[in-house]
């Protein structure tokens, strides 16, 4: 595996656990009290998150460029209303994922 499949699969793990764990719930409620369309640093989002904070400081450690985060809603989502596009990317290696969240879980 190449460094750069390495960093991704990094990447993409760290952004399936935000979305996917209730205890990672604080980084999502930060990210939806910003406006939609608003791409943050995702070290921003997760300072006093130690969990995360931990990982983003490793991660751009090994990855060049910063992780993004930002937010679409999706209110015409097939599932009901709620729902918004979480969206993660490292612009300068022209990595990105997308996932589908309900906000009505927070």
């Amino acid at each position: 595996m190449s460094k750069e499949d390495s960093s991704e699969e990094i990447l993409l793990e760290l952004s399936a656990d935000i979305v996917s764990f209730k205890h990672n719930s604080n980084f999502l409620k930060r990210l939806f009290n910003e406006d939609a369309g608003t791409m943050l640093y995702a070290k921003d989002l997760s300072t006093d998150l130690h969990s995360i904070e931990s990982r983003i400081v490793e991660i751009e450690g090994i990855v060049k460029g910063s992780l993004r985060v930002g937010w679409l809603d999706f209110s015409n989502s097939p599932y009901g209303r709620g729902f918004a596009l979480v969206i993660f990317f490292v612009e300068e290696i022209f990595w990105n994922t997308v996932a589908i969240y309900n906000r009505n879980l927070l």
